[in-house]
């Protein structure tokens, strides 16, 4: 499926726009996070491509082992190639908090849908192509203290790439 960029800004603004509303009542489950994200994606293309990534997000939590957030994720690669990813996550901890307290160490999986955008210049020429996206893997949230984490974490997604990223998320 082929979208324009003026789609792909839509449906991006439709997803946030949805999981903030979705926010404002489920205040009440715990204190929402900010994230940021750095890594690399190795695309299959005769053997692996690689590209650096960077990434923001929000956790907002809904239960005490499941929260869902929007992600923004940018790589580029070699000379021209650019790829944007933005999706909407839902993340399931494995632990739960006990007497008030989350684990030093929380093992999750998380699975995110939305779009996949990707440009390149050749000979001057721009092309680009967004289709739908998805990722799914998991991770540990190992917390430094009481409002900062460090989640390394393994994704597998389409288009078809393997993403290997360090998060650092603070609570809100």
């Amino acid at each position: 499926m082929i979208l324009s960029s003026k789609a792909v800004r839509r449906f991006g603004f439709l997803v946030v726009t949805a999981l903030l509303a979705a926010a404002v009542p489920l205040a009440a489950q715990g204190r929402p996070a900010a994230e940021i994200t750095s890594g690399a994606a190795g695309f299959v293309d005769d053997g692996f491509v690689f590209e650096p990534l960077l990434g923001v997000g929000a956790r907002l939590p809904i239960s005490p082992r499941v929260s869902i957030g929007p992600e923004v994720v940018y790589m580029w690669g070699e000379q021209t190639i650019r790829d944007l990813m933005v999706t909407g996550n839902v993340w399931f901890d494995f632990l739960s908090p006990s007497g008030g307290r989350v684990p030093r160490a929380t093992p999750y999986v998380v699975a995110g849908a939305g779009v996949f955008h990707q440009s390149s210049k050749y000979f001057g020429q721009t092309f680009s192509s967004t289709e739908g996206g998805f990722t799914a893997g998991g991770g540990a949230r190992v917390w430094l203290g009481p409002s900062v984490y460090v989640a390394p974490e393994l994704r597998i997604g389409w288009e078809p790439h393997i993403r290997a990223t360090v998060t650092v998320g603070i609570k809100l």
